[in-house]
C-alpha cells in the first residue's frame, strides 16, 4: 500500500473545506494557548502591586489587539476557503481586484 492509496480522491471544494477546518481547530489551539500565557502574565507570583499597573495594562492591550488580529485571520481565512470571494480596495489612483472560489455547487460524478 502506497501513501497515494491513503490519500482521498476528494473534489477540490472538499480539500478546501477540509483545509479551513484543519486551520480553524489548530487557530482555536494557537489562540487557547495564547490566552493562557496572557492570563499567566498577569498573574504574577509577587501579586499585583501599584508598580505593576502599568505593565497589566500594556500586557492586557497587547494581548487583546494581538487576539483580535488573530481571530481575524482565522475567519478571513475561512471565508475564502468555504466560499465564493471578492476582494477590492482602492487607495488615491490606484485600485485592486481579486475574486475566486466556486461560482456554483460542483456536482459529484455519477
Amino acid at each position: 500500500m502506497s501513501l497515494r492509496d491513503l490519500i482521498p480522491t476528494w473534489p477540490p471544494r472538499d480539500w478546501r473545506a477540509f483545509a479551513a477546518l484543519v486551520f480553524s481547530v489548530a487557530g482555536a489551539v494557537v489562540l487557547t494557548a495564547f490566552v493562557w500565557w496572557g492570563v499567566a502574565q498577569l498573574l504574577p507570583a509577587e501579586g499585583w502591586t501599584r508598580a505593576s499597573e502599568v505593565n497589566r495594562a500594556t500586557t492586557i492591550r497587547w494581548t487583546l489587539w494581538i487576539a483580535m488580529g488573530s481571530i481575524g485571520l482565522v475567519l478571513l481565512g475561512l471565508g475564502f476557503a468555504v466560499t465564493p470571494r471578492k476582494l477590492q480596495g482602492k487607495s488615491g489612483d490606484k485600485s485592486f481586484n481579486f475574486e475566486g472560489g466556486d461560482t456554483e455547487r460542483e456536482k459529484p460524478d455519477a
